[in-house]
């Protein structure tokens, strides 16, 4: 019966015997893994542990041994197994268990899924990743407060240019295996190339202390690495991406500022990283609406000598709908990571010429002077576009002076 079942489905479905410890899987899974012989049509239990992987042979045979017990009616469990060409699949595995007629344990009669993670683990590793950290954010281990830690290895781009790719992968693994063998962790993720999540429920910054201690000292004779850790407290993070996102931004920065170290990031550091990831998305709406919120202000410039008005600098300012004045400090470096300043670049100084071109008409020789991000100079087309927008104005050159912005160390 089961054999014709299986034929209208894509799970393999099965027949655990217990007292006899003999397993029947249905459909092609012994072609895909090693499940014992592919001749016969029974296995045991040991020759199924053959295709798990190693790392999650313990936690599922504890959970089987329950049920041998009787102290478990239903097996419900997501793990590992391995392909015949060494591939890692993740699967899910659910069986109900029949009792004879004295009540022990007899049969469980189930099916495994190895397609439902599919979109859920990392190529590499086989360990789950961000899509799966999101999801269980949204609707699991996030409603209990916890610590996100992440981990990641230093300079790996710099090892695969040096040594080559396949030892940056063996590293990945290394750190991968490393973190898994660790006892207590439940939540393991491979985020982002190099970069691992663990979350913490109901644990203290100690606790995530000494994981990072106890993974850096396991890999320290291979490579270093660096982590950042964000505190999940109830109501400071709405949906998972929040906690992610941010999480990421801080481990990107770590990683270039804050090298072999763990730091940890406070609420009120996430909540300012949310409100200019906010402001962003604001000022990213705004240039598309004809750079609506965005303006100029001038300040004056005194001839020393003869305490005349020689000319005015142009600054940028900004004024959002949902926070009001926003600092030039907080909003221009995010122009600048985001390239977004070229684009607004290019309107300060079209705005500046047209203003400065009806001042000329009262004060025939006021001067304009305006900044330029080094990132600004970095377009290629920065020559070219500044002299359209000249050639346009209709203004002199030598009425306006272009500086590079004074944050920039030259």
């Amino acid at each position: 019966l089961l054999s014709i079942l299986n034929q209208s489905t894509e799970d393999f479905l099965f027949l655990l015997d217990i007292e006899e410890n003999v397993n029947w899987f249905f459909g092609d899974a012994k072609a895909k893994y090693n499940l014992g012989d592919p001749n016969k049509p029974t296995n045991t239990l040991e020759e199924m542990y053959q295709a798990v992987y190693e790392n999650d042979i313990e936690k599922l045979s504890l959970d089987l041994e329950k049920v041998a017990k009787g102290l478990k009616k239903e097996h419900n469990m997501s793990y590992r197994w391995v392909t015949k060409d060494n591939k890692i699949n993740w699967i899910n595995c659910r069986g109900h268990v029949i009792d004879d007629e004295n009540g022990r344990p007899m049969v469980m009669i189930g099916r495994v899924n190895d397609t439902v993670y599919s979109h859920y683990t990392n190529n590499i590793t086989g360990i789950f990743n961000s899509n799966k950290l999101i999801e269980d954010l949204k609707n699991e281990i996030a409603k209990d407060e916890g610590y996100l830690l992440l981990v990641g290895i230093d300079n790996l781009a710099k090892i695969n240019m040096k040594y080559g790719r396949e030892l940056g992968d063996e590293y990945i693994s290394y750190l991968a295996n490393t973190i898994e063998l660790i006892n207590g962790i439940e939540y393991l993720y491979h985020l982002d190339s190099n970069v691992f999540g663990v979350y913490l429920s109901k644990s203290s910054e100690s606790d995530v202390k000494y994981l990072f201690d106890k993974i850096q000292d396991s890999v320290k004779d291979k490579f270093n690495i660096t982590g950042i850790s964000v505190a999940n407290v109830k109501g400071d993070f709405f949906i998972g991406e929040d906690l992610y996102q941010t999480a990421m931004e801080f481990i990107i920065s770590a990683k270039k500022n804050k090298r072999c170290e763990l730091t940890f990031y406070s609420k009120e550091e996430i909540e300012k990283k949310r409100i200019l990831s906010e402001i962003l998305q604001e000022m990213i709406s705004n240039i598309r609406n004809n750079y609506d919120g965005f303006y100029l202000v001038y300040q004056p410039q005194i001839n020393s000598n003869r305490y005349s008005l020689y000319g005015v600098e142009a600054l940028l300012r900004y004024k959002s709908k949902k926070y009001g004045e926003i600092y030039p400090d907080q909003f221009i470096p995010i122009l600048e990571q985001t390239n977004l300043i070229k684009v607004v670049g290019y309107w300060v100084l079209r705005e500046a010429l047209k203003q400065i071109k009806i001042w000329r008409q009262y004060i025939p020789n006021l001067h304009l002077n305006l900044n330029f991000s080094l990132v600004q100079l970095d377009d290629d087309d920065v020559t070219n576009e500044v002299a359209r927008i000249f050639v346009n104005s209709k203004l002199p050159p030598n009425s306006v002076t272009i500086e590079i912005t004074e944050t920039v160390k030259v």
